[in-house]
């Protein structure tokens, strides 16, 4: 069974602040903890993780670190670190910064993309970097989003590319622009909770808006070329969105969502609709 220590240390890192202060620092902060191993390697990787952020990163996320070890029998097994995206309230936990620019910048897109049909982010989400395999109702996935703990689970950029023969999504190649439309797909499936009044939101809904999400935060290029490959049109009146389709077809589900969403009259009380639907599947309109 997993413990977690008492105590953690918080601290903001600063650009301004030296390497040699900012690591004396955090080694007199860490030698107070019980539960925490203040050694040289830990304490370098902690440092220089701020101290050498681009200044891209730095655009898009506060560095505020809350440093936990993951304790297992007594020995220590992961440090964690908890970030902290400056423009939209999500927290990021992760071992290291190598994904926290696009993890923040892909919740951002979504935030702004649904702001549009008067969803907001109501309560902090959490963002939870992972080092494996992920699936969801039995097939493979990047990410998983959890309602219970409003949490999201979203594999590594690096693991997915590791592990991975040839990741591929929407038929293109996964690299990190994918990668951040991955992560808006996620956070959809948040904030969707967060603005409906159903304890349970059907799932069909629920990818309809994530999948529709998910292209409209892409460049146009990209998402030119995933549309007129699909070569489908939109959901029509009468037509039935559902999860079954997608199984069968998710790059066609996704291309139909998008282009209705984009087009229909009213896209504002179709979210309305969306965030209300109690059945298994939604009538397109």
């Amino acid at each position: 069974m997993q413990s977690y220590p008492k105590k953690q240390t918080t601290i903001k890192l600063s650009q301004s602040k030296q390497s040699q202060i900012v690591k004396l620092l955090l080694i007199t902060l860490l030698c107070i903890s019980d539960s925490v191993n203040a050694d040289e390697q830990a304490i370098d990787s902690v440092v220089n993780s701020d101290v050498n952020t681009p200044a891209s990163l730095m655009a898009h996320s506060d560095i505020y670190i809350n440093t936990t070890t993951t304790t297992q029998n007594g020995q220590a097994t992961a440090r964690h670190n908890t970030y902290h995206c400056s423009d939209t309230p999500v927290s990021v936990i992760a071992t290291s910064i190598q994904d926290l620019a696009l993890i923040c910048d892909g919740a951002q897109q979504a935030a702004y993309f649904l702001a549009q049909y008067q969803l907001v982010i109501t309560q902090t989400i959490v963002i939870r970097i992972i080092e494996r395999p992920l699936s969801f109702q039995g097939y493979s996935a990047y990410g998983s989003y959890n309602k219970h703990t409003n949490a999201i689970e979203i594999m590594s950029l690096a693991y997915i590319q590791q592990h991975t023969d040839t990741p591929t999504m929407y038929g293109q190649p996964f690299d990190q622009i994918h990668y951040k439309a991955a992560v808006a797909h996620e956070m959809v499936h948040s904030i969707s909770h967060q603005n409906s009044p159903l304890d349970t939101l059907s799932q069909s809904a629920q990818e309809y808006l994530a999948h529709a999400t998910q292209l409209a935060v892409l460049p146009t290029h990209y998402r030119s070329v995933i549309i007129n490959a699909a070569n489908i049109e939109p959901w029509l009146p009468g037509d039935t969105i559902s999860d079954i389709y997608m199984a069968i077809s998710p790059t066609k589900f996704a291309v139909k969502s998008y282009l209705h969403l984009t087009t229909t009259a009213d896209p504002s009380a179709f979210v309305n609709i969306i965030l209300n639907a109690k059945w298994m599947y939604v009538d397109a309109s």
